[in-house]
């Protein structure tokens, strides 16, 4: 089975792995023996705001830079846009704000110490450590499936957080591919030999297990 996702289901799905209680909920549709996880938020098409330390790292460092300089040297048109200036009013909260580790407002920082690290070590070191998490990680995606594969359509995938105790698989609207990207996932399938998954457990038993987990871990 080939999974298209984003990192936001798979992030929340492995956060609920590892016992997080925080709430969730994203789609699933099945095509052929391709699974598609879909963010479901208040609005998927605007852009989300900036969050975490990504928009001040990549101020800091532009991998594009090159290229607009190409285009800078070929001419420069009569009239050049000049930003605000700002005055000393203006300019304290910024320099408050971005020149220090930015905890509180992450997406100001300042990366004044940018270097390329292997860090291929370091992963293999995250997944010896989280193992157990991993393992349970795919157990979970493999009952999401085969719930999915009963509803027979479209589903969305929720935990109400603290005190649902279990995921709820259930049929819904979920935004997918046109039509004839999903003839082509089909013609795919078609092609491949279907391998039957083994040791899938029934829904019922996802619950059982689920909540008994996060009763362990409430208590």
């Amino acid at each position: 089975m080939d999974f298209i996702t984003d990192r936001k289901p798979i992030r929340d799905l492995l956060g609920f792995a590892d016992g997080e209680l925080t709430a969730f909920k994203f789609g699933v549709t099945i095509i052929g023996n391709t699974t598609l996880l879909t963010r479901l938020g208040n609005n998927t098409h605007e852009i989300p705001k900036k969050q975490g330390f990504r928009a001040g790292f990549e101020s800091d460092i532009d991998t594009g830079a090159s290229d607009t300089c190409e285009i800078w040297q070929m001419s420069l048109p009569d009239r050049i846009q000049v930003g605000k200036i700002l005055d000393l009013a203006d300019s304290e909260p910024y320099h408050r704000f971005h020149y220090h580790d930015q905890h509180f407002k992450p997406h100001t920082a300042k990366f004044e110490d940018i270097r390329v690290e292997e860090v291929g070590g370091m992963i293999n070191e995250w997944e010896n450590a989280n193992a157990s998490t991993l393992r349970k990680l795919v157990d979970v995606l493999g009952d999401i499936i085969q719930a999915a594969k009963e509803v027979n359509g479209p589903c969305v995938v929720s935990y109400k957080g603290i005190g649902a105790g279990s995921l709820s698989v259930s049929a819904g609207e979920v935004p997918s591919l046109p039509t004839n990207m999903q003839s082509l996932f089909q013609q795919s399938a078609d092609m491949e030999v279907d391998t039957p998954m083994e040791g899938i457990k029934t829904e019922g038993s996802i619950k059982e297990e689920v909540t008994e987990d996060k009763d362990a871990i409430m208590a």
